[in-house]
């Protein structure tokens, strides 16, 4: 009776914390790793972290339970060690060199890391990562009791199961799914996500990694998991990738590592958020010197999100967002009525987005605010305006919205049409506070495809089909072409930003 209370009023047991540090349990979203040895577990959450904080040695290193609470607000991480006697040291710097040592004193319980946990934003709960000992460690017996008494104490949340690729099918494995199997079935609010880690040790000229996902899956159906949740990452990737962005310099393995990792991630396709700019990342364009050589803003984070951290982060937080979605805690703004403004481009998808006159961050203050991941992605897929109305009025979280629209008259129409046949509680008024014709957008276009004529060589100037690009581009912005008019212009325009980025014209 006592462990349904407890379920009832949270995800985690209250005693998971101790009791020198209060937590408030019924505000945690519990998302706990599980790994046999050897999976790159610890290098995962260095990689979530955005740090090296946790020691990722290629052994089960791990003695204790480490938990990292996520606080968007701070700046530099903070370790928490309680003893067995109930005393807490609190330690700001050198906490790799803090770790270790905790990590093998036996007078130490609890270690607890805050700091913000940069890919995932805090909803009413905030984020609790759990890092449990290998169960596999014959030199420590104890680190299996260690893990199944954590595990004990998690009601709902998250659990992310780590396997190594090139290990698949081992004997520990086998047990520590015949235990997660279990935990599964008496708590039905866990949700359990299998992660592939180590997928860069793979050949993929000898293998498939369709076809070794799939061998992936029958095994783990084969253990009595049915229809698992599977993400393949290379968290050792990701964890270098963010480094470079962070500006921070590589050691000669690390470098080693670096250019092996990004020719395997790295990709050559037009990706027009290649050329947002947001308060986050102010130009994509920019330029990152590694050991005197220049890569991209853009073409590092298109590498990291091809190591799979990105989607695993945003399933993370997608996640924690249906977590809360039952919750009686609600969050209700002073203002009754809140002004939502956008500004549409659909050539460039290129978007603005206003709160109350305020500018949002698709990156920051909207997957912050909203609490979703989805905000962005839904006004990027030209058309998805009912799936954007909902997260609007989500957002703003107000019995009144009035949305401000500037752009093209047809999109407006678009937008009209759905919030006609909303059916929530809000009230929205649209209101077309200034139209762009095709021409004006166009504009903008035009001087794209100008510079471009002056350094992209006459010959390289083909499309697919081996016409001139220019003069199919001349041809849709004429509607000499039969289809959707602004699909046929944004079609051929892409072609001239592919050639130009062969070329590597920025």
């Amino acid at each position: 009776m006592e462990e349904k209370d407890t379920e009832a009023q949270g995800l985690i047991s209250s005693t998971f914390f101790s009791r020198a540090i209060a937590v408030d349990h019924t505000k945690v979203f519990p998302v706990m790793v599980l790994a046999t040895m050897s999976s790159g577990k610890s290098t995962l959450i260095n990689a979530l972290l955005g740090e090296d904080i946790l020691p990722s040695k290629n052994e089960a290193c791990t003695a204790k339970v480490y938990s990292i609470l996520d606080d968007d607000s701070m700046e530099e991480p903070k370790l928490y060690i309680t003893s067995n006697d109930g005393h807490v040291n609190v330690i700001e710097e050198n906490l790799a060199a803090a770790l270790e040592e905790a990590n093998n004193t036996d007078t130490v319980k609890d270690i607890l890391i805050s700091g913000d946990i940069k890919g995932v934003f805090n909803t009413d709960k905030a984020l609790l990562v759990i890092d449990t000992p290998g169960p596999n460690n014959s030199r420590d017996a104890l680190h299996e009791s260690i893990t199944k008494n954590v595990l004990d104490k998690l009601y709902g949340g998250l659990i992310l199961y780590v396997m190594n690729a090139t290990q698949m099918g081992i004997n520990d494995d086998c047990q520590l799914l015949s235990i997660l199997r279990a935990h599964m079935q008496k708590h039905k609010k866990v949700k359990v996500v299998f992660v592939i880690n180590k997928m860069d040790a793979i050949d993929f000229e000898k293998e498939s990694a369709a076809e070794l996902i799939c061998e992936i899956k029958k095994y783990i159906e084969n253990n009595g998991i049915d229809n698992p949740d599977i993400i393949p990452v290379s968290a050792l990737a990701a964890n270098l990738f963010k480094k470079v962005l962070e500006g921070e310099k590589l050691t000669r393995s690390q470098y080693k590592s670096f250019l092996a990792m990004y020719e395997l991630f790295r990709t050559s396709d037009i990706r027009m958020t290649s050329y947002a700019m947001t308060e986050e990342v102010p130009n994509r364009m920019n330029k990152i010197v590694v050991r005197e050589m220049e890569y991209t803003v853009a073409e590092i984070m298109a590498a990291i999100e091809n190591t799979g951290i990105t989607y695993l982060e945003n399933y993370i937080q997608e996640a924690q967002i249906l977590s809360s979605e039952n919750s009686s805690v609600k969050i209700n703004l002073k203002s009754a009525v809140t002004k939502f403004s956008i500004e549409y481009h659909p050539y460039l998808l290129k978007y603005t987005f206003k709160k109350n006159g305020k500018r949002l961050s698709a990156y920051n203050e909207i997957r912050k605010r909203a609490n979703t991941v989805l905000f962005r992605n839904l006004f990027e897929k030209s058309g998805n305006w009912s799936g954007l109305t909902a997260e609007i009025v989500k957002l703003c979280n107000t019995p009144e919205v009035e949305i401000h629209f500037t752009g093209r008259q047809t999109d407006y129409n678009d937008l009209k049409g759905c919030i006609d046949q909303y059916n929530g509680s809000a009230v929205i008024h649209l209101c077309f506070d200034k139209c762009h014709s095709d021409a004006e957008l166009i504009q903008e276009l035009d001087q794209i495809v100008s510079d471009a004529k002056s350094v992209i060589p006459q010959p390289a100037a083909r499309n697919r089909e081996g016409r001139n690009i220019y003069e199919v581009y001349d041809e849709a912005k004429n509607g000499e072409c039969d289809g959707e008019y602004h699909l046929k212009v944004k079609e051929a325009f892409d072609d001239i930003i592919r050639i130009r980025n062969k070329w590597n014209i920025t």
